[in-house]
């Protein structure tokens, strides 16, 4: 009788145990389900780069050309990741940019940066050879950071026209 009642406990202990084991189970792969819905979610909202950063140039004289981001709302740009590049024939330098707000970057630390607009002035000494390679990057307050982008721009200060183009 006693055998009897110890394989029934041990039947009742051990169906006991399997269902907690397949129940945690399930609510584990119920978690990663939630994420990846979070993320596709997330995703969605993530607008492409062209649209939350939209660039624009303009000669304000022949010598001096500004150039002009418009950024998205809960999105910003790094203002140390801007870079300049063209020709060693062509004489240019910053000759200012706009104030940026001090944000405490979960990558980067403690960085600058431009929310809503930033502006960047460029002085033309001599310019002899296309193109301006300008490049930045910026992330959105959802945490995703978008690649640097690189955009080529055809300069011609004698008529004041700007070409610009994605890479």
């Amino acid at each position: 009788m006693t055998n009897i009642l110890f394989k029934k406990h041990l039947y009742f202990y051990t169906l006991l145990f399997l269902s907690f084991l397949m129940a945690s189970f399930l609510v584990s792969q119920e978690t990663p389900k939630n994420q990846i819905n979070k993320l596709f979610n997330t995703l969605e909202e993530i607008k492409p780069v062209e649209q939350v950063f939209v660039m624009k140039a303009e000669f304000l004289s022949k010598q001096k050309i500004k150039l002009f981001w418009e950024i998205s709302e809960s999105c910003y740009l790094y203002k140390d990741n801007f870079f300049f590049n063209t020709s060693a024939d062509n004489k240019i330098y910053i000759d200012n940019s706009s104030k940026g707000d001090i944000k405490q970057d979960e990558y980067f630390g403690k960085v600058e940066v431009f929310y809503n607009q930033a502006e960047i002035y460029i002085n033309i000494t001599e310019w002899v050879k296309n193109p301006l390679k300008v490049t930045y990057q910026g992330c959105n307050e959802l945490g995703y950071c978008y690649p640097p982008v690189t955009k080529f721009l055809k300069l011609f200060p004698e008529s004041k026209e700007i070409e610009i183009n994605l890479l």
